[in-house]
């Protein structure tokens, strides 16, 4: 607060603040610096959020300063800070994202009598969850090879322990350190839980599939909106799925993943230029 207060005070030529919104305790302390100056805040969403993030969700009963107006990176955005955050429509923008931008025009053909999956996991209990999957489930461990991509930015020791019980038991698993495009490269399809590197693939020509998880608090980067993203809530739904997708042929193929690219385009909408402008420059 005192060190926005100040910077501000020294300069007199700001009239906007642009910061990423998240209802953090330092946002908080933004605002209120730049509301005794009288400074307009935009509050930028750069990727999806979910309910487990009650503090954005607003509560008439509360003081907390708000941002004079929310940018959004996706047009999915807009429903939800209205029908669940419980903001004003008329205060919210998509400005879009540069995740919105496709690699790749084409969809990547899948090797159907050997998947290899890139298996996206943003929390430990993630990984521990699908490898009960793989005890429960032995049509899991059928010509599949699954290349585990972790978030390496949280709990990195526990991430080890599971990994390394989970190459101790199957020899279908590999460890991913490589960066994600050379990872996709490798792989036939990816399947995801929490982390918004799902619908991501989508964009770079891959099918996606959503897989529950969690273990106590339901998260996904698509605003609940899966129908798309072939939900499989236990082990038996997601063997289920994946024997789909071996018997589907080039058309139905194609005809999912165009399906995929909609929704993923309402996640991450292209960067919309006009309202950037008339918001920034007005």
């Amino acid at each position: 607060y005192y060190a926005l207060k100040n910077l501000l005070k020294r300069s007199p030529q700001c009239k906007l603040i642009i910061y990423p919104y998240e209802e953090k305790g330092i946002e908080r302390a933004y605002l209120f610096a730049c509301k005794e100056r009288g400074i307009r805040t935009i509050g930028y969403t750069p990727h999806p959020q979910y309910r487990s993030a009650v503090s954005l969700r607003d509560n008439l009963s509360l003081q907390s300063p708000k941002p004079s107006r929310y940018a959004v990176c996706g047009s999915a955005y807009v429903d939800y800070f209205v029908s669940w955050g419980k903001k004003d429509r008329n205060i919210i923008s998509v400005w879009g994202s540069e995740k919105s931008y496709r690699y790749s025009p084409e969809t990547r053909r899948i090797n159907q009598s050997h998947l290899k999956i890139l298996l996206l996991i943003s929390h430990p209990n993630e990984l521990k969850v699908f490898y009960s999957w793989l005890r429960a489930e032995e049509r899991l461990l059928r010509s599949i090879t699954y290349n585990v991509r972790v978030y390496k930015g949280v709990y990195n020791e526990e991430f080890e322990k599971v990994l390394t019980q989970l190459n101790n038991e199957f020899d279908c698993i590999k460890e991913s350190n490589d960066e994600f495009e050379n990872d996709l490269q490798q792989c036939d399809l990816a399947v995801f839980c929490a982390t918004s590197a799902g619908p991501l693939t989508v964009n770079r020509g891959y099918l996606a599939m959503y897989v529950d998880l969690n273990d106590f608090l339901e998260i996904n980067p698509c605003f609940d909106d899966l129908d798309e993203m072939l939900p499989c809530r236990s082990s038996e739904e997601f063997a289920n799925r994946l024997d789909e997708i071996r018997k589907m042929n080039t058309d139905s193929i194609e005809e999912l993943y165009n399906k995929q690219l909609l929704l993923t385009e309402r996640i991450f909408s292209p960067i919309q230029t006009n309202i950037l402008k008339a918001e920034l420059l007005c």
